[in-house]
């Protein structure tokens, strides 16, 4: 009955561990497949990162660009009011001499 009651309980002791032995094959196996998701998730980040610095970049060259078009404009703008300043001031000279012109014909005729 002892020898009975030892084996019963070394069953029992031997199922328990093939429980045990099946729980960690299970965890086992989440743990592989979560690992695998989280290999899967760092690339996936890894090339997120890569695109939003390829991104950054990009933006800081066209934002370049773009200071130096309105650099560019700036320059344009003053030019063209020189420009039309000297134009301005020729065309106020051309009516001073018309008038003086007028002047020395009337006195001409006179």
């Amino acid at each position: 009955e002892k020898y009975t009651s030892i084996t019963r309980k070394g069953l029992a002791l031997n199922e328990q561990v093939e429980q045990y032995v099946i729980e960690l094959d299970k965890l086992n196996s989440i743990i592989n497949g979560i690992e695998r998701e989280m290999v899967f998730l760092k690339k996936r980040y890894e090339q997120a990162v890569e695109t939003r610095n390829f991104t950054g970049i990009q933006l800081i060259d066209r934002n370049d660009e773009l200071c130096i078009l309105w650099e560019k404009s700036n320059v344009q703008e003053k030019l063209l009011k020189r420009g039309e300043d000297v134009m301005a001031q020729r065309d106020e000279d051309v009516r001073s001499l018309n008038v003086e012109l007028s002047v020395v014909q009337h006195q001409l005729h006179v």
